[in-house]
């Protein structure tokens, strides 16, 4: 039987980590710019709210599963091409489960004066 050399089994390992769920790190990331894209000038309540209606809408069944697919409804976010630090530490705490909104708030619409959360 053939060996394989290290640094082929490292290539291939470091070429399959973004593939791999245990690894959220491509959720907080673009969380963290539809966040920036969303709500940078506004109160951090608002920016964690939008951040919590995109992790609703992955867990209800009447959208999809994934966080990415719910994010690229650009009819309802839209993303920065770059996270803030704001924005990065707000996915963070979001990604790991601490809520303020009920499960079933899945829509926002900015209005005068500031921003409305609502259920279906």
């Amino acid at each position: 039987m053939k060996k394989v050399p290290l640094f082929m089994v490292l290539a291939l390992v470091l070429c399959w980590l973004p593939h791999l769920s245990l690894l959220d790190g491509e959720d907080r990331m673009l969380l963290a710019r539809t966040i920036s894209g969303m709500a940078e000038t506004e109160p951090e309540a608002v920016a964690r709210m939008i951040g919590e209606v995109a992790l609703n809408r992955a867990a209800d069944l009447r959208f999809p599963k994934d966080l990415r697919s719910v994010l690229d409804d650009f009819t309802q976010f839209r993303r920065s091409p770059v996270a803030s630090r704001r924005s990065l530490q707000l996915a963070d705490r979001l990604l790991k489960g601490e809520r303020q909104l009920a499960p079933d708030i899945i829509f926002f619409e900015k209005r005068t004066g500031g921003y409305a959360f609502f259920s279906s």
